[in-house]
């Protein structure tokens, strides 16, 4: 059709039944802006103080800044989960001290490379739902988010490398803990629940915005009735039908668990 680019111009801009990707409180079509560059949505008080009035996100920002410089230049990304950018929400800066400079003496691109170099990102939700970092957010500049405690010395993956996502199942990125003192995880282990945040808000857990900003899994949320949650309730139920030797229930499920069609 003609107006197709037109139409989908309209549904992006648009802010009707829109939610906040980081604080899910509904938009205000007088003040609030999407992207205008990837139509993400998110209020500019909850994670880039420093766009003002403008409506371009930090990661769309820092792509124009610096896309030219083709050499140098590293598509920014969430080092702390494997979601892409418009399903994460918006990326803010981070950075991470390295224990010992004499490490990385004459490694200056290594250093580059890990997470301890310049221009990390990480998304919102990753950050500052995250209780072993630190929020550091001054009025009218970029949010930044403190990642020293959750990256390993080498600087190339994250201390929660060893546990994998109950949602995702994978082992890298930076997991946190269901923030319910005695959670044990599903699968015959005595940890708690560990998820990517990320993970945690695509599933329907509950994701608090409150004062604490704590994360529960589905067996302590609030939010029974959440579709994605059930899902995985119901994934779990059927794991545990099969026996030990079909396949280990600690591992996530896939498509070659299916039956096949009659």
């Amino acid at each position: 059709p003609e107006n197709l680019t037109e139409f989908f111009d309209k549904v992006m801009s648009s802010l009707d039944g829109a939610k906040c990707v980081v604080c899910e409180h509904p938009a205000d079509p007088i003040i609030d802006k999407r992207c205008d560059k990837c139509g993400i949505f998110s209020h500019a008080d909850c994670a880039d103080p420093a766009r003002g009035d403008g409506a371009t996100c930090l990661t769309c920002r820092f792509a124009e800044e610096n896309a030219n410089n083709s050499r140098h230049y590293e598509e920014p990304r969430c080092h702390m989960c494997s979601h892409p950018n418009a399903s994460g929400g918006p990326l803010v800066r981070s950075y991470a001290k390295p224990a010992s400079m004499k490490v990385w003496k004459g490694k200056t691109i290594q250093l580059q490379r890990s997470i301890f170099g310049k221009n990390k990102f990480c998304h919102a939700l990753c950050g500052m739902w995250n209780p072993n970092c630190e929020i550091q957010n001054k009025e009218l500049q970029d949010t930044i988010i403190e990642c020293t405690y959750v990256v390993m010395a080498n600087g190339k993956d994250h201390v929660s490398r060893q546990h994998r996502c109950i949602l995702c199942g994978i082992h890298t990125g930076c997991k946190v803990d269901c923030c319910v003192q005695g959670c044990i995880a599903p699968g015959g282990t005595r940890n708690p629940a560990k998820f990517h945040v990320t993970c945690a808000r695509q599933a329907g857990f509950e994701v608090s915005s409150e004062i604490d900003m704590s994360v529960k899994c589905f067996r302590h949320s609030s939010c029974e009735f959440v579709f994605r949650a059930r899902l995985e309730d119901m994934k779990e139920i059927e794991l545990s039908r099969f026996s030990s030797k079909t396949f280990k229930a600690s591992t996530p499920m896939s498509w070659g668990h299916a039956p096949a069609s009659s």
